[in-house]
């Protein structure tokens, strides 16, 4: 029978190791519209039309609750997604996996982000 030391260790490790944070991928379809504004033609000048317009973000949270915030609006809301935002486009992120940095999520939403550009999308990220 295991000490109570080496449990109480061993709870305390299971706490630590569940508490890290983990970052996702998430990208929002928002409306053809929001391709008529000059930034979102600036930031993508090879873009194509007809192609999707899309956000994409990075969050600890879940990504339905991420998007509910950006549509609540508030302080940590894209004005973009809350005035264009449509849904959550799960097809565009269903490949990303899970990020246990926040650098190393930056940069994965970074590359997203160029792949779908060079896809000939219109993409929106902060």
């Amino acid at each position: 029978m295991p000490s109570m030391q080496t449990v109480r260790s061993s709870t305390r490790h299971e706490r630590r190791r569940t508490a890290e944070p983990t970052y996702r991928l998430y990208v929002v379809r928002l409306k053809n519209r929001a391709a008529r504004l000059r930034r979102m033609r600036d930031a993508n000048p090879n873009a194509i039309a007809g192609k999707p317009v899309v956000y994409v973000g990075m969050t600890k949270r879940t990504r339905e609750e991420r998007f509910a915030e950006h549509m609540a609006g508030g302080m940590l809301s894209s004005s973009i997604v809350r005035r264009f935002g449509r849904r959550l486009f799960p097809w565009a992120y269903r490949d990303c996996r899970t990020y246990r940095s926040k650098a190393d999520a930056e940069a994965a939403e970074r590359a997203h982000a160029e792949d779908l550009r060079a896809r000939g999308w219109f993409v929106w990220q902060n």
